[in-house]
């Protein structure tokens, strides 16, 4: 993938988050852990998708899932 397409891919992925109305705190650090990591970024995507009340610790939670960071189901 090059650079153009990531961009506009972690634009979307940015806007996204950003639609759910989680801090900017979190938005951050979700990128921070999710950056360039296409396949973790569409995993979360389709988390958000069919959980559209998630909350944010629900989402940071689901997002450490996904990268390995933490153990369990969100």
């Amino acid at each position: 993938m090059n650079g153009y397409e990531m961009n506009e891919k972690m634009s979307a992925f940015i806007a996204l988050l950003c639609a759910t109305r989680i801090s900017e705190d979190a938005i951050q650090g979700i990128c921070a852990m999710m950056w360039e990591n296409v396949p973790a970024m569409d995993e979360l995507v389709e988390y958000i998708d069919n959980n559209p009340e998630a909350t944010e610790s629900q989402i940071i939670k689901k997002a450490s899932i996904i990268m390995g960071i933490s153990k369990g189901d969100a």
